[in-house]
């Protein structure tokens, strides 16, 4: 194991961060997301019929962006894994 510590958060959905402002929160969260979401670490995916994308969603942010077409249903297949715990390399 790595050992570093890790922090998980919905920035919709936290309030605020124990022992901080709701102010001081969202700057915090905001920061952690900027340093995270950058263009050299970001996959996109342009979708094509019979697509299958597989992630570890252990250690993955993902996100639907909005670029498809929301007449036609999408799936999402969620498996769980038991196994090690991921590591940071």
């Amino acid at each position: 194991m790595h050992g570093s510590r890790a922090v998980y958060f919905h920035i919709t959905k936290a309030h605020r961060i124990e022992g901080m402002s709701p102010e001081e929160s969202r700057a915090y969260m905001e920061d952690l997301i900027a340093r995270m979401i950058r263009p050299e670490v970001t996959y996109h995916h342009a979708w094509r019929k019979g697509d299958v994308l597989v992630i570890d969603d252990r250690a993955t942010m993902h996100r639907a962006h909005g670029d498809y077409d929301r007449s036609q249903s999408r799936v999402l297949w969620r498996i769980i894994v038991e196994g090690d715990r991921p590591v940071l390399t």
